[in-house]
């Protein structure tokens, strides 16, 4: 199962935050929420995207990859839906 938009936006915080919880509480979810999201991409791409040691993450050479596509994607989704706000009413 491919990935989510909202995986690759948990991912996205947890990767710019360095924290689960920060990217939680930044994104309006809980720490497990986005822990568990995260979890499951790692399990669905077969690699880990963060090594965690005691409360603090660190984004893996895959994650640095990842988030540059995923950033890619997201800003891709946010255009499109910004290009029909002229057309709203019509």
């Amino acid at each position: 199962m491919p990935a989510s938009l909202t995986d690759m936006r948990l991912f996205v915080a947890a990767y710019e935050e360095r924290s689960f919880t920060v990217a939680a509480q930044r994104e309006n979810a809980t720490q497990s929420g986005v822990s568990q999201h995260v979890a499951k991409l790692e399990m669905q791409l077969g690699i880990d995207l963060f090594s965690r040691e005691k409360g603090r993450i660190a984004p893996t050479p895959a994650a640095d990859r990842y988030y540059a596509r995923c950033l890619e994607v997201l800003h891709a989704y946010e255009a499109a839906n910004a290009s029909l706000d002229g057309l709203k009413g019509q």
